[in-house]
């Protein structure tokens, strides 16, 4: 990715100075440094970028930002924030909220960042990499995912989805009040993977999740079946 594009992606999220760009980059040398000055400068002749003079620690400086980049929401933020330290690798939900600049300081906090980066995570956007020194969740954008933005994250649907959210199906009883068995080969693999599912969510904490992962098996299952790997109909030996 050219070095205009990534000043693009980065003020994106929010407003710098031309120092703050440059360290968000990684760049440290003053040729780089430079390089950085140059190319925000042909953005903003271009009509790409924009400069206002706003408060910064110590006094006021000259602020970039992308053009019409208030119209952007904090969750397009947020996911180019992704985008962006994706780049350079694995990233913490922490590491995107001070990137995340909107008109005020508490315009994104970390809860509601962990909430958005998970529902990213559920969506198939981001992929979990590992844990970092402090135990915090290492994510990297799904390759491929960098190009698209994802559908908006609607979270007070979502919190009611869960407060509503029916419980899981009983287990049909027998004479007595005692659990019917499933006695098909069919019918005990769905029991097998409902209880499967059951333990996912524990682990994974998402209903969502625990079904896509359940669909994926029944879809290899189903997959090898059809290679003639299957087990044979009842009744026939």
């Amino acid at each position: 990715m050219s070095l205009r594009q990534q000043i693009c992606d980065l003020l994106a999220t929010g407003k710098f100075t031309a120092r703050q760009v440059a360290d968000q980059l990684g760049v440290q040398s003053r040729a780089e440094v430079k390089k950085v000055r140059d190319a925000i400068l042909e953005l903003v002749r271009e009509g790409r970028v924009e400069g206002q003079i706003g408060e910064v620690p110590g006094g006021w400086a000259k602020l970039w930002r992308l053009a019409g980049s208030k119209n952007i929401s904090v969750q397009d933020r947020l996911w180019r924030a992704c985008c962006l330290k994706s780049q350079k690798g694995q990233f913490t939900v922490a590491e995107l909220v001070p990137i995340v600049q909107g008109q005020k300081s508490a315009a994104v906090s970390i809860d509601y960042a962990k909430r958005f980066v998970r529902w990213l995570w559920e969506a198939g956007y981001l992929a979990i990499a590992g844990r970092g020194r402090a135990g915090a969740l290492l994510y990297r954008v799904v390759a491929g995912k960098e190009k698209d933005l994802p559908p908006p994250w609607n979270r007070r649907a979502e919190k009611r989805k869960r407060v509503g959210q029916a419980s899981p199906p009983a287990v049909p009883l027998a004479a007595g009040g005692t659990p019917a068995l499933p006695t098909s080969p069919q019918a005990r693999l769905d029991a097998a993977l409902a209880e499967f599912g059951r333990a996912m969510v524990e682990i994974a904490g998402s209903c969502r999740r625990a079904q896509e992962i359940i669909q994926q098996m029944q879809d290899e299952i189903q997959a090898v079946k059809e290679q003639g790997h299957g087990e044979p109909a009842d009744g026939h030996h």
